[in-house]
Formats: C-alpha cells, structure tokens, sequence
C-alpha cells in the first residue's frame, strides 16, 4: 500500500504498524519506511547505469 510520506506520517508510523512492516511512498518510487522495535528508518532501492552493462 502506497501512501504519502509526510513528517507527521512518518512521525506516526512507529506507533500505528508493528515491527517489520513496510511503508511505501506513493511520490517517490522504491523510498518506503522500514518500521522497527524502537525506531523506523528510511530505504531506498533504485537502479544506477553506469553504462557498464551489469
């Protein structure tokens, strides 16, 4: 489920969803919010072309 992160979603997010679940941002594609026993943290996944075909 896609949302828009927003500081007081983000500020929320610890205390509305349990440990290990996953927030998406529905702005930025692959940003989520990792959900923790004590903090949340932010993650990015993405591609980089570095134009050497791997």
């Amino acid at each position: 489920m896609a949302t828009k992160l927003t500081q007081a979603k983000v500020d929320k997010t610890r205390h509305d969803h349990e440990p290990g679940s996953q927030i998406y941002d529905a702005d930025v594609s692959g940003l989520r919010i990792v959900v923790g026993k004590k903090s949340a943290s932010y993650k990015l996944m993405g591609r980089i072309n570095d134009g050497t075909d791997r």
